[in-house]
């Protein structure tokens, strides 16, 4: 979130504008000020579909979202990250490393998570395999209830050997965990991420993620709101940010 708010505020600077931050979820705070204020157009970063029409309907302003996720078509402009790609790019990786039986652990089962588990479950049969739906495994997204739950599949993490999570925080989070247990990372179970934040370089062993480039997409959103102000549609709803794999010390080859 730093990084992509400090990122819209110097690019805007340098065109001639001033950024307003307005925090919070409650949409009659967000239609307050953006009507207060005159504002030319918003960024908005953390709403889904139905937040997003539900402020559409109350405040007629230009809008463009980050790494929203609707059910059906994008109605409404998006900057996002190819989630799938990353997915595909980790599942491949590990099948090449030998790790055939890989698992992969989120904390949902929609949005980036489940893209994401698409393209390594593609990966993962590129080569005729089959990767059953029991290797998505969903985690509690409540901390401690998510720390009991890899004591409950420890065994089974050693038996399959690596584990390919949804984030770089849960990744990291389960690193410590496994190696204030005694288990050695990646000798006995192989970790990846996704993200490539901060967490990712200061963990030991150093974590083996997929970057995305957060300040590549704050600039493209704020692209595409400034085409809007001028009275342009961009074409493409929904533009994907690249991904690329980045190996480091989390998975022993």
């Amino acid at each position: 979130m730093g990084e992509i708010t400090g990122t819209l505020q110097v690019e805007a600077e340098n065109r001639g504008y001033y950024i307003m931050l307005i925090g919070g979820e409650r949409i009659d705070n967000v239609v307050d000020m953006a009507s207060r204020w005159n504002v030319e157009g918003l960024i908005i970063i953390g709403y889904n579909e139905e937040q997003y029409h539900q402020l559409s309907r109350k405040l007629n302003k230009k809008m463009v979202l980050i790494d929203a996720y609707p059910k059906g078509g994008y109605s409404f402009q998006n900057v996002g990250v190819d989630d799938y790609s990353g997915g595909y790019q980790i599942g491949e990786y590990l099948h090449s490393c030998g790790y055939h039986r890989a698992l992969f652990v989120a904390e949902t089962e929609q949005d980036s998570d489940y893209a994401r588990w698409l393209g390594f479950k593609q990966a993962m049969e590129k080569n005729g395999g089959f990767c059953s739906r029991s290797r998505y495994v969903v985690v509690p997204q409540e901390p401690r209830r998510r720390l009991k739950k890899y004591e409950e599949l420890l065994p089974h993490f050693l038996e399959t050997k690596a584990l390919a999570f949804s984030s770089d925080y849960t990744a990291v989070e389960a690193i410590n965990y496994f190696t204030d247990r005694g288990i050695r990372i990646p000798d006995q179970i192989s970790i990846t991420g996704f993200d490539d934040n901060f967490y990712a370089q200061i963990v030991r062993p150093k974590l083996t993620t997929i970057h995305q480039d957060v300040h590549q997409k704050a600039v493209l959103a704020l692209r595409k709101l400034l085409l809007m102000a001028e009275g342009k549609e961009p074409a493409k709803k929904n533009v994907k940010s690249p991904v690329w794999l980045v190996k480091r010390d989390s998975v022993k080859e």
